[in-house]
């Protein structure tokens, strides 16, 4: 599995008012290129709303995980894996305090 942490650049769907939603236009690796490329004139038009500049709020972290194989996403997401990661974050002591063994 691959993890990637990329931001997200948003653009509205509906461009006359901003009542419709927003939706992802491109990624980027770099925050810095994200917050620039949402203000360029050239995005604005396609993207805006009329009138209105697209401030931080169009820029979102996202992260996307890329799996190679079902099994990679069955271990993932099945129950037991989670339950064994939150449990590796707890200490001795805060295992011990909630009854549980080691």
């Amino acid at each position: 599995m691959k993890i990637l942490d990329l931001h997200e650049c948003l653009g509205h769907t509906d461009t006359t008012e901003g009542r419709g939603s927003m939706i992802p236009v491109c990624y980027t690796e770099e925050a810095s290129v994200a917050h620039q490329i949402v203000k360029l004139d050239l995005f604005r038009d396609r993207w805006g709303v009329m009138g209105c500049a697209l401030g931080d709020y169009a820029v979102k972290n996202k992260q996307i995980k890329i799996f190679s194989t079902v099994q990679e996403y069955i271990d993932e997401v099945s129950l037991e894996a989670v339950r064994k990661r939150a449990l590796g974050k707890l200490s001795p002591e805060e295992k011990k305090a909630l009854g549980l063994k080691e």
